[in-house]
């Protein structure tokens, strides 16, 4: 049975999303970026609520060189009990585990068709749920979760027993299956459509990677995949003390704002 939203399910997340970072890297500068925050050491995760999600450490001498803290900015966020607000990419990924583990052991045609009909339905809800974007509401949680985390930066250190700059961030984005981007360019401020595999970077998402320079904080990593983890997987690097040139090395345009294009799935149940 799969762990729904338990630790384990956080721990799994975190080892996917430095997976995609090492694999679907598309950029030589990428590349080069995660070969020097890693370089041909082990990398461990901790699997514990230890400070730091990864330590880095020498293969021969088994000590802590550096290490990698990762966190989720969710693309869209709904209302939860107690006015907390919830990912909608981390409810998609709970129903699509709560679903797993109904019909796990389904063989009867009619419980095939059941498991079908409700998946149907989730991917239905999955695309609709894009109407909710809010460009603002986005910037204001991705500023409070990457600002939270640099903050922790001196206790990062202390486990790693390394300076602030040899500690990197992972911020892992779950966008919607398939989402197909409409944008506003930062510098000629014209209309862009985007196709979904290149997700925008806009200049608030710029400013607030850089505040990481008040911290000594060097690299910065962006991995952007969709909810399933198929169709779209983008991995951009940023050294925060020179912004500028991670954006020409990777082709990043900086746009001022974005929203998912809005569809509408209608789905015909099949009984």
């Amino acid at each position: 049975m799969i762990d729904v939203n338990g630790p384990q399910a956080q721990y799994d997340a975190e080892e996917r999303c430095l997976k995609i970072a090492r694999t679907a890297a598309k950029y030589e500068y990428t590349k080069n970026v995660i070969q020097e925050i890693i370089g041909d050491n082990i990398v461990e995760p901790t699997r514990s609520n230890t400070p730091l999600d990864f330590v880095i450490k020498d293969k021969n001498a088994d000590m802590p060189v550096g290490g990698i803290e990762h966190f989720h900015v969710s693309l869209i966020y709904e209302g939860a009990e107690g006015n907390q607000l919830k990912s909608t990419a981390k409810k998609h990924e709970e129903q699509t585990k709560e679903l797993f583990n109904k019909h796990e052991n389904s063989s009867e045609p009619q419980e095939l068709s059941t498991a079908f009909n409700e998946l149907l339905l989730l991917t239905s809800d999955s695309i609709n749920d894009r109407r909710k974007f809010d460009y603002k509401n986005y910037i204001k949680q991705f500023s409070y979760q990457t600002e939270k985390h640099f903050s922790k930066i001196r206790s990062y250190c202390e486990t790693a027993q390394c300076s602030p700059d040899k500690v990197a961030f992972m911020i892992e984005i779950v966008v919607p299956n398939c989402a197909e981007w409409n944008t506003i360019n930062y510098k000629t401020q014209r209309f862009e459509a985007l196709p979904y595999e290149k997700f925008p970077i806009t200049q608030d998402v710029i400013n607030i990677i850089e505040k990481g320079k008040t911290q000594e904080i060097k690299y910065v990593l962006l991995v952007v995949h969709d909810e399933f983890g198929s169709e779209t997987k983008i991995v951009y690097a940023f050294d925060v003390n020179d912004i500028e040139t991670s954006c020409k090395a990777q082709d990043i345009t900086i746009y001022e704002c974005f929203a998912p294009k809005p569809l509408l799935a209608k789905i015909q149940v099949l009984y």
